[in-house]
């Protein structure tokens, strides 16, 4: 098989796959040859605008500056970005493994299923702050959204982490400050 680009006699350029094979005679010798073009040109260019598709899905998710995790509707993780990798610690493959009541403080357990359970619900996105679990176990301040999605005729749940630390810590210093401020220091 062969992929060239041709020239029609139009002088379109064409993309044409080539399928050659010899024809033998009774002694097995080549006695001619049977060739097949086909016209790929349309095959070619869907190629083209799926790599770029997930050229550009893969730059979104990946360059994100938040965590981003895809989840089935009972929670399950099958796909984090580089960042969520860098917030928690995990990897993709153990990500993978998991279920995103495994990175909620137990006492912020049931709020999270509830959140969850609101967003398969309902299509409306869910943003509320909240704690999350690195893997050894250190509490992320975080705003956490959800929203649920439609991909391929499955139901998927988006959750992005935003990490509020700096802000938590910018709250906490104001705070101090007015107090500060109210007992005229």
């Amino acid at each position: 098989t062969l992929e060239l680009d041709e020239f029609t006699k139009f002088g379109k350029i064409v993309t044409v796959e080539i399928n050659t094979t010899f024809i033998r005679g009774e002694d097995n010798k080549p006695v001619g040859m049977l060739g097949v073009t086909r016209d790929i040109t349309k095959r070619k260019a869907t190629e083209k605008a799926l790599r770029e598709s997930e050229a550009k899905y893969f730059a979104l998710i990946n360059e994100s500056s938040d965590s981003i995790l895809l989840t089935d509707t009972k929670g399950y993780i099958f796909e984090a970005n580089k960042k969520a990798s860098e917030l928690l610690g995990y990897t993709s493959e153990e990500f993978n493994k998991m279920n995103l009541t495994e990175i909620y403080p137990a006492d912020d357990h049931n709020i999270s299923i509830e959140t969850l359970k609101k967003v398969i619900k309902t299509k409306k996105t869910a943003i509320r702050e909240g704690l999350i679990l690195d893997k050894i176990g250190n509490r992320i301040p975080v705003e956490i959204s959800g929203i649920k999605i439609k991909l391929l005729e499955k139901t998927l749940i988006q959750i992005i982490l935003r990490d509020i630390r700096h802000r938590k810590k910018i709250e906490e210093e104001l705070i101090k400050f007015e107090k500060l401020e109210s007992l005229g220091i």
